[in-house]
């Protein structure tokens, strides 16, 4: 089974936050015995590592944890093709393609 780590899993995770840290461990545990595929954002990343260092946590102990998470965890690339593939999934609220109850974007047009 494959699962989607979030920013706050993975801080939790690196960041050891109580109360989570306990369910957290659980879930990377179930990873390393082969139970589960985890996912996470390349942002998610970089939020915590952000936030390791405002814990004031080493250099070494950032790589460090940074690292681990990488072997345990693959990252994943969101850019805007990839959030419109998902968006012309059927919204569970309104029974359309989400894209059509979405206003465009306020770019002009690069074509």
């Amino acid at each position: 089974m494959r699962v989607f780590v979030d920013a706050n899993i993975v801080v939790d995770l690196l960041c050891e936050r109580y109360p989570w840290f306990p369910s957290v461990m659980r879930i990377f545990n179930m990873a390393d015995r082969g139970q589960i595929e985890l996912y996470c954002s390349t942002l998610s990343l970089g939020t915590a590592s952000y936030l390791m260092e405002t814990r004031k946590m080493s250099p070494q102990d950032i790589f460090d944890g940074i690292d681990l998470l990488c072997q345990m965890c693959t990252p994943t690339m969101v850019d805007a093709s990839v959030v419109r593939q998902r968006l012309t999934l059927t919204s569970p609220t309104s029974r359309m393609p989400c894209s059509t109850s979405l206003p465009r974007p306020l770019m002009p047009n690069a074509s």
